[in-house]
């Protein structure tokens, strides 16, 4: 063990991290997990081996792809995401967070960030 621990906040302050969704745990939340999550395998249902406990990351990559799905099917795969309990999400590049994220997120309880 490493014994890393940052809190979210302080992430979100030295990135310049816009919040979309404000967990009501944000100011405890603590990442422990240096490396960072890009869930695209996640978000088409495959969970083995998936480390929950990273910052998850969504670019253009797993962008397109949800742009590629109907609304109900991205409420799927998002609903089943936050499941997991993700200390944040960050939307990469400026893109704007599909409605299902958000609603998926405030059901969860689970923050979500953008970032240019």
């Amino acid at each position: 063990m490493s014994g890393y621990s940052v809190p979210l906040r302080q992430l979100v302050e030295e990135f310049k991290l816009e919040v979309v969704n404000r967990a009501s745990d944000f100011d405890k939340i603590c990442v422990t997990v240096e490396d960072i999550n890009r869930p695209a395998l996640q978000l088409v249902g495959f969970y083995e081996h998936f480390e929950a406990a990273r910052l998850q990351m969504i670019g253009m990559v797993e962008f397109t792809y949800l742009s590629g799905l109907s609304s109900e099917q991205r409420y799927v795969a998002f609903d089943r995401f936050f499941s997991y309990k993700v200390p944040a999400l960050i939307i990469s590049r400026g893109l704007q967070p599909y409605s299902e994220c958000i609603e998926t997120a405030k059901k969860h309880d689970i923050t979500v960030l953008t970032s240019q």
